[in-house]
């Protein structure tokens, strides 16, 4: 997910953003819409004992965030903040507030 340069309602688009991805919606969207959620901690409710979901949960312990290649430092960035949000249990939106801070300092191209 991406807040555009150009919103007008920046702070609230990101707000929404990490509503979204907390836990409490990560289980419901897996529940209900069959959307297997990244956060290792939520993968423990009764939900996942699904002996389907075997290997999924094997794999989600070395999952990576996809990168994005036209914009290395960014995604670097962004891989970092993803990883301390969902394996470290720092707050998601202090960890993606400090990547686009550091985004937007790098130098253009980067």
């Amino acid at each position: 997910m991406w807040v555009p340069k150009g919103a007008k309602n920046r702070k609230l688009a990101f707000d929404f953003m990490v509503h979204l991805t907390s836990d409490r919606y990560a289980l419901r969207f897996a529940k209900e819409q069959g959307r297997l959620p990244a956060r290792p901690r939520v993968l423990g409710d009764p939900f996942f004992d699904d002996p389907n979901l075997k290997t999924f949960l094997e794999q989600a312990r070395t999952a990576q965030p996809e990168t994005l290649g036209a914009f290395s430092e960014p995604t670097k960035l962004f891989a970092g903040a993803i990883d301390e949000a969902l394996r470290q249990g720092k707050d998601a939106g202090a960890a993606l507030r400090q990547a686009q801070v550091q985004a937007q300092a790098a130098p253009a191209g980067a």
